[in-house]
C-alpha cells in the first residue's frame, strides 16, 4: 500500500476526515479536522495495530484534547 495519508482541504485548511498509515498499510492515526483544528475523536495505533490512544477534541482551536485515554500496562486510563 503506497497511501501515506488521506486528507481533505477547504479554503486552504485541513478539513474533514484524516487518516495516516504506516508503511505496512496499518493505520497510524485517524481523526477529523475542522478548518485546520483537530475535532472529535482521534485514535492512534502502534505499527502492529495495537491501540495507543483515544482522544476527544473540542472545537476550541488549541489543538489539545479535552478528554483522552492512554494505555498504561495494557489498561486504558481516562483523565475524566
Amino acid at each position: 500500500m503506497n497511501t501515506k495519508n488521506i486528507v481533505n482541504y477547504k479554503n486552504g485548511y485541513i478539513h474533514g476526515p484524516y487518516k495516516y498509515f504506516y508503511d505496512n498499510g496499518n493505520i497510524q492515526t485517524s481523526g477529523m479536522f475542522k478548518m485546520g483544528f483537530k475535532i472529535g475523536r482521534w485514535i492512534l495505533f502502534e505499527k502492529n495495530g495495537d491501540l495507543i490512544y483515544i482522544g476527544n477534541f473540542t472545537d476550541d482551536h488549541r489543538g489539545r484534547p479535552n478528554q483522552f485515554m492512554h494505555r498504561i500496562e495494557g489498561e486504558y486510563i481516562s483523565n475524566e
